[in-house]
């Protein structure tokens, strides 16, 4: 009689076939979950040490073109390089160029058409701009020849050897003593020196390196600086670099975006690198590439997942033993790898150190601001430990925050949480001891795949020095006016007495010359008054007086005082206040000089017969005041500027040479201290709109040492 059934030894295979696939299976997933843990977890510390670096970079840059700006500006007011005399012009110059820090030592004046008559390097003399760069000298001559610029990268050659300089032109428009453009004044500023002065406040390490380019491709900065100057579209670029990785579209893609990741292809290698985008000047922008060249991260996977795969190897070899030697072999490798596990987190904490031992505080929050991580930075600038702050709110009243208005931090949850957004700004805090510090905070959120947020990277800068400094140069500005002061008013008064004609009567000649003066002095104390005030408002030393105000009868006395003006333009004011508008205790002195430098500009920057309105409603607790006009309008790429210190739109230059570029600045300074918002809408052409919203409850009071104007 036959058995039925399954021979024994097919049972066994089967047993073993279906043990080892299983095996294979639990394994395989094992494997690929480590790579894929450590590869998430290493690249997420990489990336935060990247963003971290990129944003100290681009405030480090800002800083130095606006410093660049201002040494200028101040350069250009300066008696001999302002009136276009050659003789006079090199004798100021000789005396100021060792005073700036980033003008590479040479300094231009050019006439109105182009030519250099005046330098403190001899080789300049006689240079004409429209020789060297026909389209920027037709930009800068032309187009807009009443605005800053900054020049493409140019190279020169040195005098002595064979090495190349490389560097751009700032240059600022001059005006003369009747207010004309009289040429430009030009610094130069070397590139390489730009990028040594930014990097000494920066961590970036010997595996990173930093890249720099215009908006049109040129490049600024690069660590072999014998690619410095070349454009990125050009054979010279095509010649040097060949197949060099995917740098064009890098760029073609990220310069529309303020910032972003993107994969690196060099040699065949991928790598991250973050890119950040800077308004250097309206209508301008650089782009600041980081790049890791990938040895520190290949450093540590590379050991770990080599591992890792001659352990599957080896393991595979045994596919053919018992199941029981598999199981075996299954709870030795779990060992092996758990082993393997710790070896590699120590590891990865010596990684932890390069973020932990950061001068800057640094912390990663979850999604409702709770502490999971804090560098050794946070101790250093608040004085509270790690231990006591892991699991807490970041920026609580418990720790270091709780010191703005409630409305700051509610403005700052909205945007990091539920608009994704990057918050960056000024900051109040506190440490332990109860010392109060100024932050300069940077919260991004990092999103995963899906969009959601996993968690936030927060860096704080403390600046309470630099805020010291510019303390100090505000405090520089209110001596250096108030000393100008007097002689102006005895110039304006010995003016008023020669026109008179009290010393003897004037020809017609020496009556224009001495109107001249006269004109031209009470320009200078309207700007010294200007300055005056918004270093009082800067410093703390304005007194605030609140008294119960109509602000609607305020800007009826307003209107009074300029009506004269809008009469003379044939042009209409009208008024419309909604009703219930209460009584509220507002400074007078303050909110009048804001009303009228808003109606002021109206007047002047609308034309002959416009018209020019004026609303007050109210809205829940605030008033909300409207300044409305059909004028000639701000240019969309100048108005992030309009609130900026001594600017003024390209057309604004044109209809009026006159002007501080100081009004909207202090009008702005008044609102923020008042505890209110302006903000603006224009259309070229069409005309602008300001709004004005003022609390209901009021201005709070407040002692000094001055009032405005005084």
């Amino acid at each position: 009689m036959k058995k039925i059934g399954v021979p024994l030894y097919l049972v066994l295979i089967m047993a073993l076939a279906i043990g080892a696939g299983l095996f294979f299976a639990a394994f395989t997933s094992g494997r690929n979950k480590v790579r894929n843990y450590y590869q998430t977890q290493i690249e997420n510390f990489f990336t935060v040490k990247q963003h971290q670096l990129t944003s100290q970079i681009s405030i480090a840059l800002s800083k130095e073109i606006q410093q660049i700006h201002e040494e200028l500006v101040f350069m250009q007011k300066i008696e001999g390089i302002k009136d276009g005399k050659a003789t006079e012009c090199m004798k100021a110059m000789s005396g100021i160029v060792g005073q700036v820090d980033l003008i590479s030592t040479n300094l231009m004046r050019m006439d109105k058409e182009g030519v250099v008559y005046c330098s403190n390097q001899d080789y300049y003399l006689g240079l004409d701009i429209k020789k060297l760069n026909t389209e920027f000298a037709k930009q800068i001559l032309e187009d807009d020849k009443y605005v800053d610029h900054i020049s493409p990268i140019r190279r020169q050659s040195v005098v002595a050897g064979n090495n190349y300089t490389n560097f751009i032109n700032y240059v600022v428009p001059v005006f003369g003593r009747e207010d004309n453009f009289d040429g430009h004044l030009v610094g130069t500023i070397d590139t390489v020196k730009l990028v040594e002065n930014i990097s000494k406040n920066t961590d970036i390490n010997i595996n990173e390196y930093l890249i720099l380019l215009d908006d049109n491709g040129d490049i600024l900065y690069y660590p072999d600086t014998s690619f410095i100057g070349i454009n990125l579209y050009s054979e010279e670029f095509k010649q040097k670099y060949g197949e060099y990785g995917n740098l064009v579209e890098l760029f073609e893609e990220n310069i529309k975006k303020d910032s972003g990741e993107s994969v690196y292809y060099k040699d065949g290698k991928k790598l991250v690198a973050v890119f950040n985008t800077i308004n250097i000047m309206p209508g301008r922008k650089w782009q600041i590439v980081l790049v890791d060249d990938g040895s520190n991260l290949r450093a540590l996977l590379d050991p770990m997942f080599g591992a890792i795969e001659d352990q599957y190897r080896r393991v595979l070899l045994f596919f053919g033993l018992i199941t029981l030697v598999i199981t075996i072999l299954i709870v030795a490798n779990n060992y092996r790898l758990n082993r393997l596990v710790k070896e590699r987190t120590v590891e990865l904490e010596k990684y932890k150190m390069g973020v932990e031992n950061a001068s800057d505080h640094v912390v990663i929050t979850d999604t409702e601001g709770n502490i999971i991580y804090a560098n050794k930075g946070v101790e250093k600038i608040t004085g509270f430990s790690q231990a006591e702050i892991i699991g807490k709110k970041a920026g609580s009243k418990e720790l270091w925050g709780g010191q703005m208005d409630s409305r700051f931090y509610e403005k700052l949850w909205d945007t990091i949480k539920y608009k994704k957004q990057n918050f960056t700004g000024e900051i109040i805090n506190k440490r332990k001891n109860g010392e109060r510090y100024t932050a300069m905070a940077s919260i991004s959120p990092v999103l995963d795949e899906k969009g959601e947020v996993k968690y936030f990277i927060g860096l704080e800068r403390d600046i309470t020095k630099e805020k010291e400094v510019d303390k100090m140069k505000t405090e520089f500005v209110s001596f250096a006016s108030h000393q100008l002061r007097t002689p102006l008013s005895a110039m304006r008064w010995f003016s008023e007495i020669l026109l008179s004609g009290d010393v003897g009567k004037l020809t017609k000649e020496q009556k224009g010359v001495v109107e001249n003066i006269q004109q031209s002095s009470l320009r200078m104390i309207e700007l010294v008054g200007d300055l005056l005030d918004i270093s009082r408002i800067e410093s703390g030393r304005i007194i605030i007086d609140p008294k119960p105000t109509i602000l609607s009868e305020l800007i009826d006395g307003v209107i009074r005082e300029v009506e004269q003006k809008a009469k003379h333009k044939k042009q209409i004011i009208t008024t419309h206040y909604g009703k219930n508008i209460p009584t509220v205790n507002l400074d007078q002195s303050l909110i009048r000089n804001v009303f009228l430098n808003l109606l002021t500009n109206a007047i002047k920057y609308t034309p002959n017969s416009g018209e020019i309105r004026i609303e007050i409603n109210r809205e829940a607790d605030y008033l909300i005041a409207k300044v409305i006009d059909n004028g000639y309008g701000i240019p969309k790429d100048q108005q992030e500027s309009v609130f900026n210190k001594f600017f003024r739109a390209n057309n604004a230059i044109k209809i009026e040479t006159e002007g501080s570029g100081l009004g909207l600045y202090l009008v702005k300074t008044i609102i923020d201290s008042s505890g209110g918002k302006i903000w603006f809408q224009s259309s070229e052409g069409k005309g602008t709109a300001f709004w004005i919203k003022l609390p209901i409850k009021g201005m709070k009071a407040k002692k000094g040492e001055i009032v405005l104007g005084s």
